[in-house]
Order: structure tokens, then C-alpha cells, then sequence
């Protein structure tokens, strides 16, 4: 497991010397009821927050400290006045991450993209379904798992069959 204080610290180092001015976070804590996410900012007054990060996401096998600080950064912006979409002042915020840290702050952000262990995380999902070109893995019942057959892939135009 991570450590997430020091990598709550290196994240709040970076956004201060990228002149981000971000809330007070008072704590950074894992949930294990995330499914959806990789993490979450709450806040109660908009002016104390808390960062939430998935527990399987912060677990050393699945994914490595840059990814993690990435999904702290990115909960970091929510934090700044304006940003609690993921609008034009959240995007420039993340850009400046970017351009100075090399860390990818996006809206979403796949298991790829985050250098995610993907085989591993992809092995635990419950459900899978499967077309010509590619596979599709979900942690929970959807529309998608539930009635594939009425899908068609975007790629190669196959239809889906589940397989998990």
C-alpha cells in the first residue's frame, strides 16, 4: 500500500510551484466502495476538503506512484474556486502540470493511461464482453453486460458477446 500523505505532500509541492492555488485539504484517505473512479474530492463548505482514493488503486501492485499522484493532482484542482467541473480553468490548471511535471491531468483517464498494471486490474473486473477487435472489462452490471448482443463495436462494427 501507498503511502498517501507523502505522495499527498509531493503532489501539493508541485501545484505550489506551478502557482495552483488549491483549498485547504485537511485529509487524504482510502475508500474502498470506489468502483467508477480512481478518486474523489468532497468537500462539506467549499472550503475544507478531503481527497478519496480507490483502495485497489493505491495498492502496489496495480499501479505506480506517478499514477496515484496524478489522481491526487487532479482531486488537488477541484479544490481551486471555479474548478469543481472539469471546465476551462480546471484544463489550464492540469496543463501546467503537464508542461512542468510531465503528469497527465485529464477529465477521465483509462488504466492505460495512468501506466495501470491493466492485466491484473482488468483479471479482477466481475464482467467482460468481447467483439472482433477488442474487450470491454466492467466491475459492475451494466446495459453493456446485461443485453451486449444490442451493441455494436465503434471500431470494427462487430457485435458484443459476453464473456465474463
Amino acid at each position: 500500500m501507498k503511502n498517501l500523505n507523502e505522495l499527498l505532500k509531493q503532489a501539493l509541492e508541485m501545484c505550489d510551484k506551478c502557482g495552483i492555488p488549491y483549498g485547504k485539504i485537511t485529509e487524504i484517505k482510502i475508500n474502498n466502495r470506489l468502483s467508477r473512479s480512481w478518486g474523489r474530492c468532497l468537500t462539506k463548505n467549499h472550503k475544507e476538503f478531503w481527497i478519496e482514493i480507490q483502495g485497489r488503486f493505491a495498492q502496489d501492485e496495480y499501479s505506480t506512484e506517478n499514477a496515484v499522484i496524478a489522481v491526487i493532482c487532479h482531486e488537488i484542482i477541484h479544490t481551486c474556486e471555479g474548478c469543481w467541473n472539469h471546465g476551462y480553468k480546471f484544463m489550464q490548471y492540469g496543463k501546467l502540470l503537464t508542461d512542468n511535471y510531465g503528469i497527465k491531468v485529464s477529465p477521465t483517464d483509462s488504466a492505460e493511461n495512468l501506466t495501470i498494471d491493466s492485466i491484473s486490474w482488468k483479471n479482477d473486473m466481475r464482467y467482460a464482453v468481447k467483439c472482433n477487435c477488442t474487450t470491454i472489462h466492467r466491475d459492475r452490471m451494466c446495459d453493456l453486460i446485461k443485453y451486449p448482443q444490442i451493441y455494436s463495436c465503434k471500431k470494427c462494427g462487430g457485435k458484443f458477446a459476453r464473456i465474463k
